[in-house]
């Protein structure tokens, strides 16, 4: 799957705007990311809909997971 510059470019304006919107998101990727996360760790996901009940997920990090990780913070986009 390719990006054509035209996607990049947009891709990179909306990373922009979505940073501006939430800073202490960013914050926090930008901490926890500054040394790669090991095989085994895990990571929780939780979304909460106006009017729902929460709902939650977690995974655990394969080497495979790490490795995809790494390769993402490279982009720097």
């Amino acid at each position: 799957m390719a990006l054509n510059p035209l996607q990049l470019m947009k891709l990179v304006s909306t990373k922009k705007q979505f940073e501006e919107r939430h800073p202490r998101v960013i914050s926090f990727f930008n901490h926890e990311m500054k040394s790669p996360l090991p095989e085994g760790s895990v990571m929780e996901m939780s979304i909460t809909r106006p009017g729902e009940k929460p709902v939650s997920t977690n995974l655990k990090l394969t080497a495979q997971d790490v490795e995809l990780l790494k390769e993402l913070m490279k982009l720097e986009l």
